[in-house]
């Protein structure tokens, strides 16, 4: 496959003696989807910045389709490269969603015309185009971060990087923003580079580089990295013990020693439902909140599409909101109730009954 983007001994400190980037080398080819995957502090936004020159390198090399990051070819670069930050209200420069896309195209000086025929090819291509006229604060988190993408692609940039691009969006956006990025991946065969620390975005990627404290400790397929235990530890994740066994899959998240939270998932075991796995869940009432069941969902999904699962399923209480939002949130839709489906403290108990298609 074609380099696009090679990286050798690079180092970075923002302090002297300090290294943020510790003399890494990696290389993305073209049309690849790439996440550089870390924790706060691990350098991942520092190697973001530094691909496109708003930072200077201490040492080492960067080549942006064959041209060499320096002060001469730094233009050249910036029109190959085009960058979405993390929080969507600081990078939306125009009073309306049109002159926000044109704003790149003027700079360059594009014929208003052509100007006209960009913003509303990629306005259709974000799906944005019954918002051109609308004002910024008349949008969601998401459809602000589908504008800033549409202005990076009316610069024909062969290089998108999201900058945690989605960590400051709520589930829909997020979910909205990953969806986008899998298209224009699929229909433009674009090099995707996301800068991230969530585990459900990394999942979609064609290759995972794992980052911890400016150097790079692994890389790989995601389906390899995000089911090992040394990257489950690395990214400081509370789940402490892993079994994924073929056909059925439990995981159980522990604090000294002591189980807080499990889920395990029974494929089926007959034909016509072995593409079919059925979810029990649990986490004591304390740690709830604190991401472990994003993290046991996240780690699920991996497991059931490695091994051609298709359907997951599970019940809940009506009554228990809490449970039903996190497994809407994870993707989970209501199919139908259950009616006194269970027998609690008394009395009959109706239950949803959820599932996600893969």
């Amino acid at each position: 496959m074609e380099e696009i983007i090679k990286v050798e001994n690079l180092c970075f400190e923002y302090e002297p003696g300090l290294q943020t980037i510790s003399n890494i080398s990696f290389q993305i080819h073209k049309g690849e989807y790439v996440a550089i995957l870390g924790h706060n502090g691990s350098g991942k936004s520092t190697i973001a910045k530094l691909l496109i020159g708003l930072l200077e390198k201490k040492s080492g090399e960067i080549y942006i389709d064959d041209y060499q990051l320096n002060l001469e070819n730094l233009y050249k670069i910036r029109e190959k490269v085009g960058i979405i930050f993390q929080n969507p209200d600081n990078q939306f420069i125009g009073a309306t969603v049109r002159d926000d896309i044109a704003f790149g195209l003027e700079n360059i000086c594009v014929p208003r015309e052509q100007m006209d025929e960009l913003i509303n090819r990629y306005s259709k291509v974000v799906r944005m185009e019954n918002f051109l006229d609308h004002e910024p604060t008349k949008l969601s988190g998401g459809q602000k971060q589908r504008v800033a993408i549409a202005g990076i692609l009316a610069m024909s940039p062969s290089i998108i990087i999201l900058d945690e691009a989605t960590s400051m969006l709520d589930p829909r956006g997020r979910k909205e923003i990953n969806e986008l990025v899998r298209e224009l991946k699929k229909q433009n065969n674009m090099t995707i580079i996301s800068i991230t620390h969530d585990i459900e975005e990394a999942k979609n990627a064609d290759r995972v580089i794992l980052l911890n404290k400016g150097e790079i400790v692994d890389c790989d397929k995601p389906q390899k990295i995000l089911t090992n235990e040394k990257l489950l530890k690395e990214l400081k994740l509370d789940i402490q013990d892993n079994v994924i066994q073929g056909f059925d899959f439990l995981q159980v998240a522990t604090e000294n020693d002591k189980i807080v939270g499990y889920i395990r998932a029974e494929r089926g075991k007959f034909e016509r439902n072995f593409h079919t796995a059925y979810i029990v869940i649990g986490i004591l009432k304390k740690y709830r909140g604190k991401g472990i069941g994003t993290t046991f969902f996240n780690n699920l999904d991996l497991w059931a599409k490695t091994n051609n699962i298709v359907r997951l399923e599970l019940t809940v209480e009506c009554c228990n909101n809490t449970a039903k939002n996190l497994y809407e949130k994870n993707g989970f839709k209501i199919e139908g109730i259950r009616k006194k489906s269970m027998f609690v403290a008394g009395s009959f108990v109706d239950e949803f009954y959820m599932a996600k298609i893969l």
